[in-house]
Parts: C-alpha cells; sequence; structure tokens
C-alpha cells in the first residue's frame, strides 16, 4: 500500500483563499483503499483504484452516497449497497466499473495539493478531481472514443430513500416534486446541463452542472431495492448525464463537470434561481479550461 501523508494547504482561488483541503487515507472501506479529502463543505472518499466515490458525507454529517460491496450484486436489491457511487463513468466493454467504487480498474496519484489523476489500467481513460471548499471539478482528459460513457450519481438522497420527500430540478424549472419511477421504464428523460436533488427534511441540496451543454440525454429515476419499488425502504437516485433508455451511455467527447453540495434546501423558484446563480458563478471562477483532453 502506497503511504499517503496528510495534505493541508491553503488554495488560492480567484483573488482569495480558500480554507485547506485535507487528503488523507481512510479505513472506512477497508480491507479496500480509500483517500478522504475533507473541505469546509464536505468530506469525499475516493477509491484510487476504482476511480470513483464510495462516500459523500457533507458538513452535516449526511453520506448521498453510501456504497458498500456485495459478493454478488442483483437486482434491484444492489439499489442499497454495491449499485450505489460516483461518478460511475464506464459502463460494460474491457474497462467496466472504471469511475465506480468497488472495481480495481485505475491508478491513481495525487498530483497537487487539492487533486488527483486517475489512469485506467487499458490507458484509454485518465480523469481528474480539483476539490475545493464547497465543490469539486471532473476533468476527462482522456475517453475511449470506441466506447461511450455517462457520468451518474447514484445514492440515497440526503442519506436516506424516500422518493415522496424527495425533490429535483434542471437549469429548465424546478423544485419537482414528481417521483419517476427507474423500473418498468419509468425514468425521466430530459435534456439539461445543470441537475439538482435534495430533501424537503435536510438543509442542503447536492448539484451537478455540464461545463459544456449538448443534445445527449440525461435522466433521473428513483430505484427502490426490492418489489415495493418507490416504497421501499432503501433504494437510490439515478441522477446524471448521457445516459439514455436501456442503460446506454451516450457521451463519448471529454467532458468536465462540477459538483458539489449547496448550503440549503430549495423550496421556491427563488430558491432555484439562487442555486443557478451560484452555479454560474462556480463556473466563471473554476479551472476547468486549463485541462488538455485528448480525445
Amino acid at each position: 500500500m502506497k503511504h499517503i501523508l496528510l495534505l493541508a494547504i491553503p488554495l488560492v482561488f480567484g483573488c482569495q483563499t480558500e480554507p485547506a483541503v485535507h487528503i488523507s487515507e481512510t479505513s472506512i472501506d477497508a480491507p479496500t483503499i480509500a483517500w478522504e479529502i475533507q473541505t469546509s463543505s464536505a468530506t469525499w472518499m475516493y477509491q484510487p483504484e476504482a476511480g470513483g466515490f464510495s462516500h459523500l458525507i457533507d458538513d452535516t454529517g449526511t453520506d448521498w452516497i453510501q456504497f458498500s460491496p456485495a459478493d454478488h450484486p442483483t437486482f434491484p436489491a444492489s439499489a442499497a449497497n454495491a449499485y450505489r457511487g460516483l461518478p460511475n463513468l464506464v459502463h460494460r466493454g474491457a474497462d467496466h466499473g472504471s469511475g465506480h467504487p468497488g472495481f480495481a480498474q485505475m491508478s491513481s496519484e495525487i498530483t497537487a495539493p487539492n487533486e488527483i489523476t486517475s489512469t485506467s489500467n487499458s490507458g484509454h481513460w485518465r480523469w481528474r478531481w480539483s476539490f475545493h471548499s464547497h465543490f469539486a471539478v471532473l476533468t476527462i482528459e482522456r475517453a475511449d472514443s470506441t466506447h461511450p460513457y455517462w457520468f451518474l450519481y447514484e445514492g440515497p438522497v440526503a442519506g436516506h430513500f424516500s422518493p415522496n420527500t424527495h425533490f429535483w430540478g434542471t437549469e429548465h424549472g424546478g423544485p419537482n416534486i414528481s417521483q419517476p419511477n427507474f423500473r418498468g421504464g419509468g425514468s425521466k428523460v430530459f435534456h439539461a446541463q445543470t441537475v439538482y436533488i435534495g430533501d424537503r427534511s435536510h438543509d442542503r441540496t447536492l448539484f451537478i452542472h455540464q461545463i459544456t451543454g449538448d443534445s445527449l440525454p440525461d435522466m433521473l429515476g428513483y430505484l427502490g431495492n426490492d418489489s415495493t419499488e418507490l416504497a421501499a425502504s432503501d433504494g437510490m437516485a439515478v441522477l446524471g448525464f448521457g445516459r439514455s433508455s436501456g442503460a446506454k451511455p451516450s457521451m463519448t467527447l471529454c467532458q468536465s463537470f462540477i459538483v458539489g453540495v449547496y448550503g440549503g434546501p430549495i423550496e421556491h423558484a427563488s430558491d432555484h434561481d439562487a442555486l443557478l446563480q451560484y452555479i454560474r458563478s462556480v463556473v466563471e471562477q473554476s479551472d476547468w479550461e486549463n485541462s488538455t483532453p485528448e480525445g
């Protein structure tokens, strides 16, 4: 096991100095290696051999992912454990599982005080995560042009599965309280550049923004872990970009994404507008444009 030093270095962001980002090893997923990235708004747990997050714990202590392994993942039961993760990029093919916790298709290194770079064992994929006090930026630097991918958040919204209290939205409108059922083809398919999701009982909202918009399908579906479907006691949301019906990834170009936990629920149209304005301010300051994608 590679020994990882604790890094705690203040970052210059725009004209301001951000609070420190701390990266260290953690035993949370033992025996699987995981790295803990601490910021002022969230703690991210990253599996370096998977290239994906197993936990995303906001500043209230709520875990939005709650991945755990399963010896034999099954549908839909594994919506309560092994299906969960972020960003879960590569589905099927020789690199299946790259970006998904529980797999071992990647190698990773800390390339800056607030930065992790992961490369697939095949050499076909490389991406970089940079962490800031209130968000993280994923830059896909190399993608297999012969194998489309998606970007998905799969986890329990605000730490629990309760579609009747969840809300969601895109830049086109929100908050929306409809409950698209993943099973039976009931997922909601749309075209968006920004998506967000939360729960009316929790004072935080998860958002994802795709830097460069496209016309590819994006989606949301709630997947319960048993036959009671939306009434199940556990499960997860499937939310993200580049996924169409039939579990088909559709993105081929290198993209960049911003993921963060916003400090408040989205209860009214004014909250929706405030979140979009916040994301616009993040985009204006973010360093995604400094990446050098290869294809």
